[in-house]
């Protein structure tokens, strides 16, 4: 590493070379450095005549420590909860998505049965004015709330106006998907009628949160209101494809177009209030109903490029470098997942306090959070603009210095912290993790000895959150039948020549679901396994059977226990499938009152009671 570039690379976290998912030694080409550099502000020809003597944010040795908040009658305890997707919540008196009044209720009829935690997919903003950008996980700004969950009919006026809206309101919400369009519309007008109609911005406490939330929430209700005013001018949402007198968030265009719409920023502003005391108050209402935990929240890895957070601040996230994986054995082309990543070196240079804000902002809500794909605190596979994910490179963050901002974090507001670490991750990090008490994130279905047979319960970590499935996996009902597999067949994705060979796997799977039932007093007949449609005891036996893990965590997917044959989402499809589209195929009264699902969390509550 004696190079000049070499050495620049190094200065700002850019690995030389990475061992790949193979095992192969693959070393950074000069190129993709320079053009990973330039996507972080550097200006590689220049600055490789300079001398660096040593990180540009690096500020002598600091102390590391701390863990993350764990409450003593957890530390050698085990609870359980529920989790599902919060827009996907079917209920008599929502708005055709699911909302934050629906959340209280959910955690109110979870606690009834025990449960200690209600876990929802990340409630990261998305695109106001483009709902149909909708995946959670691909937020245009981790620090604010999206406003499509505000309940309207608690609001002032809000039964009035829904009365009005009755036809509209009936039709999203018998749909059996999401109609995020019709949804955003009919929330949309109730909320500016709502907001225009009432004193709500003279409101003292209003004008505390915006005084408390400052300029960035200033840079994100000028974004809303510009990319509305973008939307009708024929531009698309998100500000890479606006004008360019537009996409500085200081230029003198925006400055005086501004000026002009001083309401709709207030608006924008008001929507996040208001979205910040129900969702508050969802909290509040689980505390209150016996749940020792709450909501358990989650984080996305990243933010759009071209949203809210790289608009407002353009020295901290780049737009020009994407978050993804290097090819493996199972994509040859790697994955690009979109997202635009955090500048390390701008992230030291303020001392860490824009990841402090992003985590503060989630974990200020909740009992426990969720930061999704937790070998983001160590490091990034990142390409560069013009590249494909076999063209990128690894950046490496301050793993301790962001560690210690977790645990402050955590231990502020009391919030347990779980990171997700599935697929390759080194035991050196799963280490500090266990160091610092991040709960790791166990799947059923990932949990395989060497032979590939389901592990028993007892091999499970204590320091863990355990559950069936995910929201990128089939849901129990669809892998039992193979819904996933026809799907995948259906949307070419699997070529037909391995269709059966998939089937006749799928097929030894559930024998091995079988037998590991068996091996733990749930007896149940080999012959089930050729079955095709899930039996009800199968259900109840594998989530009591998983629920017995020593992990402190267990959570039961609502979308299993609901009978849902459809993958919340599919990796891999856009508009070829409903992603983060489908709801509950019932409502959460019927849910709770099915015999399925109240055998189900009978047998988890039995197997992990509430402790007073």
């Amino acid at each position: 590493m004696n190079d000049p570039l070499s050495r620049l690379s190094a200065i700002y976290g850019i690995e030389e070379s990475y061992i790949s998912a193979t095992g192969e030694h693959r070393v950074i080409p000069d190129a993709i450095k320079i053009s990973l550099l330039e996507a972080m502000g550097v200006d590689a020809a220049h600055d490789l005549d300079l001398d660096h003597g040593q990180h540009p944010s690096s500020s002598g040795s600091p102390q590391h420590g701390g863990e993350c908040y764990v409450p003593d009658w957890l530390r050698e305890g085990r609870i359980w909860g529920v989790s599902t997707q919060l827009y996907a919540i079917s209920s008599r008196r929502n708005q055709g998505i699911g909302d934050f009044v629906d959340l209280a209720n959910l955690a109110e009829l979870a606690a009834a049965r025990g449960a200690d935690f209600v876990g929802v997919n990340p409630l990261h903003a998305l695109f106001w004015d483009d709902p149909n950008r909708c995946s959670p996980y691909f937020p245009s700004t981790r620090q604010f709330i999206n406003p499509l969950y505000i309940a309207i009919d608690v609001l002032p006026l809000g039964a009035e106006i829904l009365a009005r809206e009755d036809q509209c309101v009936q039709s999203v919400r018998e749909s059996r998907t999401v109609d995020y369009g019709t949804v955003a519309r009919l929330k949309h007008r109730a909320l500016r009628e709502i907001f225009f109609r009432s004193s709500a911005r003279d409101d003292f406490e209003f004008r505390s949160f915006c005084e408390d939330r400052g300029q960035p929430l200033d840079n994100f209700a000028r974004f809303e209101t510009l990319s509305a005013l973008m939307v009708e001018r024929g531009f698309q949402s998100g500000w890479l494809k606006w004008s360019p007198e537009f996409q500085d968030v200081h230029s003198s265009a925006v400055l005086e177009l501004m000026r002009d719409h001083q309401d709709d920023i207030l608006w924008h502003k008001w929507l996040q209030w208001t979205a910040h005391t129900q969702l508050a108050e969802a909290q509040r209402c689980a505390l209150a109903a016996g749940m020792r935990v709450g909501l358990y929240l989650d984080l996305a890895v990243g933010v759009a490029p071209d949203g809210a957070a790289t608009w407002g601040d353009p020295a901290l996230v780049t737009a020009k470098a994407r978050i993804g994986c290097p090819p493996d054995e199972f994509n040859v082309l790697g994955q690009d997942w979109g997202l635009a990543p955090i500048i390390p070196s701008a992230l030291e240079e303020r001392a860490m306090g824009p990841f402090e804000e992003v985590i503060a902002a989630s974990a200020c809500y909740a009992g426990a959070v969720r930061i999704d794909h937790a070998m983001a605190l160590e490091r990034l596979y990142w390409i560069p603009e013009g590249s494909d994910a076999r063209g990128g490179g690894y950046v490496r963050y301050p793993r301790e210095e962001m560690l210690d901002v977790v645990a402050r974090v955590s231990e502020k507001f009391n919030t347990i912290i779980i990171g997700e670490d599935l697929g390759t991750v080194p035991a050196a990090f799963r280490d500090r993790m266990w160091e610092r008490q991040i709960h790791s994130y166990r799947v059923f279905y990932f949990e395989r000895d060497e032979a590939g047979h389901y592990v028993n319960p007892e091999s499970y970590p204590q320091l863990a959150l355990a559950c069936i499935g995910t929201h990128d996996l089939p849901t129990l009902g669809g892998w039992w039948s193979g819904t996933d597999i026809e799907t995948r067949r259906k949307l070419g994705l699997i070529a037909e020549g391995y269709i059966e060979a998939e089937l006749a796997a799928r097929q030894g799977h559930r024998r091995q679901l079988l037998a590991l039932l068996a091996r733990n007093g749930f007896a149940h007949a080999i012959d089930h396994a050729s079955a095709t449609e899930l039996a009800d005891e199968v259900v109840c036996d594998l989530h009591a059977c998983i629920a017995k893990v020593p992990s402190r965590l267990f959570v039961v997917q609502l979308e299993d226990i609901a009978g849902a044959r459809d993958q919340i989402n599919l990796p891999g499809t856009h508009k070829e499938y409903p992603n983060w589209r489908s709801k509950l195929p019932m409502t959460l009264e019927e849910l709770f009152d099915s015999p399925l699902a109240a055998r189900t969390l009978d047998a988890v509550a039995r197997v992990r009671p509430r402790q007073p």
